[in-house]
């Protein structure tokens, strides 16, 4: 039994609306995350 595997793409269709979210900020924080 894996924990982890259900929540899997659960993770990805997360990760994606965060990068979408990250695409509106402006470029100087999105830069400042990266740098994080």
């Amino acid at each position: 039994f894996d924990p982890y595997g259900a929540d899997l793409e659960t993770y990805e269709v997360c990760a994606e609306l965060i990068e979408k979210h990250l695409l509106k900020l402006p470029s100087r924080l999105l830069q400042e995350s990266k740098s994080l």
